[in-house]
């Protein structure tokens, strides 16, 4: 009887380890997909003060030289364009990393919980054996 006792507890004890490692697991998660998607953002943001302030430099500089150096301006601008492109492909492909990742802590999380009711029938059942 003490035996039976002793094992509902020490499997009590068990869960309460597991819920509490998921629920760390999943804290940490979010935390990272969240600083992940702010640092995108600061980034956006950062590029659409680059973007303003080289626009805001040629047409200063410009105005002081008395010309417009229109090449220059369209060039970099050009270029600017395509590193938010690029930018904004690499958002999508961290989102779509950070999903499938999410979907793989799930996955784990749920196997993780069959193996250790698995092992907790197989503790009872040689319990109810001795």
């Amino acid at each position: 009887m003490a035996v039976m006792h002793i094992s509902k507890l020490l499997a009590n004890r068990q869960e309460e380890e597991e819920e509490a490692a998921a629920a760390a697991a999943a804290a940490a998660a979010a935390w990272s997909r969240q600083l992940t998607s702010l640092r995108f953002l600061k980034s956006e943001a950062d590029l659409e003060y680059i973007e303003r302030r080289l626009k805001l430099d040629f047409i200063n500089g410009a105005s002081a030289r008395g010309s417009f150096a229109k090449e220059n301006v369209a060039g970099i601008l050009e270029n600017l364009k395509s590193i938010k492109a690029k930018h904004s492909l690499l958002r999508c492909q961290v989102s779509q990393i950070t999903d499938a990742q999410k979907g793989s802590m799930e996955l784990i999380r749920n196997r993780l919980s069959t193996a250790m009711e698995l092992i907790k029938h197989c503790q009872q059942a040689s319990h109810l054996e001795l």
